[in-house]
């Protein structure tokens, strides 16, 4: 199980159950957008002011996270997100990153081994969306 999953957490969250196999299973709360939805895809390989980017020319149309959060399945992925949050927009983009991964899913015949919750706090994982995520956990591991 890997729940080092805020923010930048669950950023890392995303990397590390996509490429490692025995992590059975992840919660990412507000760490993943679309490179669409990132308010700094120009800044593709930098870290300024705590904000972190990844690969030059990522945004010449490759691949995009839901991609990556797809090589999970069929491992079990809990995705929390905000509507409001600064950081990874909640906007319907997020509904559109959750329905591209809720397919991957599905494809495998495991669509309940994925969730992705909405909500209105912003770039937060209060106690009710730990909560969530501790039971996600207990019923599906």
């Amino acid at each position: 199980v890997l729940f080092r999953s805020f923010s930048l957490g669950g950023n890392q969250t995303l990397w590390a159950a996509a490429f490692d196999q025995r992590i059975k299973a992840a919660v990412i709360a507000s760490g993943v957008s679309t490179l669409r939805g990132d308010r700094n895809w120009r800044e593709l390989w930098v870290r300024e002011s705590g904000n972190f980017h990844y690969f030059p020319r990522l945004t010449e149309g490759q691949f995009d996270f839901h991609e990556i959060a797809a090589l999970i399945a069929p491992r079990t992925l809990l995705m929390i997100s905000g509507y409001h949050d600064q950081w990874c927009p909640g906007t319907a983009i997020m509904g559109e990153f959750a329905t591209r991964v809720h397919n991957m899913y599905d494809s495998y015949g495991k669509a309940a081994a994925f969730a992705h919750v909405h909500h209105g706090e912003g770039h937060a994982f209060s106690a009710t969306w730990r909560r969530l995520a501790y039971d996600w956990l207990e019923k599906n591991l």
